[in-house]
């Protein structure tokens, strides 16, 4: 069974979802939190010596410079981010057990459900 991640990549900003299809979700998500959100450079031809191989494998790389080898690309972030609205969205409980159980504030938690489910006017909430 693959890493619940692999399973979520339609959850991933379009980007680095582009990349995960390159060179995996594994690598394309360390690539993410290791250098996301900055402009980037790709080497044409990469060797064990360039730094990104730090964060992922010369394969990976290798995959990525015949994509983009030559080029300024921005790695985006926001990996987890997306992934916790799903793990909410697929939680049950009140919000504040939501919240301590994923290890984010239940202001997050609801601001969440509502951006897919409004609330209504109507109920009263039982958090």
């Amino acid at each position: 069974m693959p890493p619940p991640f692999e399973d979520e990549i339609r959850t991933w900003p379009r980007g680095l979802a582009d990349i995960a299809k390159l060179i995996g979700a594994k690598e394309a998500m360390a690539l993410g939190d290791a250098v996301g959100g900055v402009p980037i450079y790709i080497p044409k031809n990469p060797d064990a010596l360039h730094s990104l191989t730090q964060h992922i494998s010369l394969d990976a790389l290798k995959a990525l410079a015949k994509a983009y080898g030559g080029q300024t690309i921005v790695i985006p972030r926001g990996v987890h981010k997306n992934l916790k609205k799903v793990a909410i969205l697929d939680s049950s409980g009140s919000r504040r057990t939501v919240a301590l159980q994923l290890k984010c504030s239940e202001r997050y938690v609801r601001k969440v459900i509502n951006e897919v489910r409004p609330p209504d006017l109507f109920t009263v909430s039982k958090d």
